[in-house]
């Protein structure tokens, strides 16, 4: 099969964005685990990567002006697979529901997921084991929050309604840190609102779904390592990884993924604080807990079987993976860079990120592969 595997940041959406090594790091993930399954990949990448000369594995790769240039390589493929931040997904799913197979949510489901104001109603109404913390849909003003603020008290988190991962979020601690909380919502948010939300302590995790047709699999709770401060960051995880709420959590997403009617890989965001389970949001499309899924599953097979509806009843799990975000120096000879095999994504930027993934047999293995990367990032200059 001919799949085309499109991740929008790559291939030049966003400018130079933060996002750019996570949804790097997502494109050579699915397009090594859909290559190992057997199929023919095709992918687009803009310029700026081309001429680092970094290659994803896949069979053919367009060098585009545009993303858009997706539209030309639609009607030669068998299907297609799009990762890109919510505010874009939706036209893209529809472009390639016109002129090809979609492996992923369709764009009516899509559109259900790309409001959070309407997805947090929506789960608020139909779930009875998740929390939607309280929160406000509040104008792109500071007055409003400030009322917000001074009836709920800090700290309380800002961020765009319609934003991709922690793009464009805050945790205010005062009302002099209000200003800039919505500049940063409004230098990534197409939305006239923003949210407003209590701030929830707690362990920050996901649930990874896989779903056709005819089946919900759950596949992994995931860890989340979120560094909180003036904005949040993420800095990676752990998959699979233990949750005494497991199995309660995978029912209540299988309940809400059926009724939104989503299909291929989702992920559900939540915060696990004691008994209490609030809900964050929701992913209808791959994340970055699928690079460390791919370590420990065949996801390019389970990906396919999503559009042939023949998912199994159950998943095998083998060790477990991980994601590691570092911040890293941008002037390195990428030749000495590449020649590490957990790097999957090397910094695009002169503030950059390199992520990172490995694996162990056991959870307690996990960090100590991590120290052997760290290592060789060390000696190679990329970090201090």
């Amino acid at each position: 099969m001919k799949i085309f595997v499109f991740e929008y940041v790559s291939a030049g959406g966003r400018g130079d964005t933060c996002l750019l090594t996570e949804g790097y790091a997502m494109l050579k993930s699915v397009c090594g685990s859909l290559s190992a399954a057997g199929h023919e990949v095709h992918t687009l990448l803009c310029p700026r990567i081309s001429k680092l000369g970094i290659r994803p594995p896949a069979d053919k790769i367009e060098t585009c002006s545009s993303p858009w240039d997706m539209e030309k390589i639609l009607p030669h493929v068998d299907a297609c697979i799009p990762i890109a931040p919510d505010d874009v997904l939706y036209d893209l799913t529809r472009m390639i529901e016109t002129d090809t197979m979609l492996i992923g949510s369709p764009s009516k489901s899509v559109s259900s997921c790309s409001n959070k104001d309407v997805t947090y109603k929506f789960v608020s109404k139909m779930s009875k084991y998740f929390e939607v913390p309280e929160y406000e849909s509040l104008p792109l003003e500071p007055n409003p929050i400030m009322e917000y603020c001074n009836e709920m008290g800090f700290p309380v988190v800002i961020k765009p309604v319609d934003g991709t991962g922690c793009e464009g979020i805050s945790v205010i601690e005062s009302k002099e840190e209000i200003p800039d909380a919505v500049k940063k919502v409004s230098d990534v948010s197409m939305a006239k609102k923003l949210i407003a939300q209590k701030f929830c302590e707690g362990e920050h995790m996901s649930c990874s779904i896989i779903c056709s047709k005819s089946r919900v699999l759950p596949i992994s709770m995931n860890s989340q390592r979120i560094r909180i401060s003036s904005r949040i960051s993420y800095l990676g995880g752990i998959s699979p990884y233990p949750c005494v709420h497991k199995e309660e959590i995978f029912e209540e997403s299988k309940r809400i993924v059926r009724r939104l009617g989503l299909s291929g890989f989702v992920g559900i965001d939540l915060v696990v604080s004691g008994d209490r389970i609030y809900f964050m949001e929701i992913n209808p499309r791959v994340t970055t807990s699928f690079i460390a899924l791919s370590n420990v599953t065949r996801t390019g097979e389970l990906l396919i079987d999503c559009i042939e509806d023949r998912l199994p009843s159950t998943i095998n799990l083998h060790g477990f993976g991980s994601v590691v975000i570092f911040p890293s120096k941008y002037a390195i000879e990428y030749e000495k860079l590449l020649q590490i095999p957990e790097v999957i994504s090397p910094p695009f930027s002169d503030e950059g990120k390199v992520l990172v993934s490995v694996q162990s047999p056991s959870l307690s293995g996990i960090a100590d592969e991590i120290n052997v990367v760290q290592k060789k990032l060390r000696e190679v200059g990329l970090i201090c």
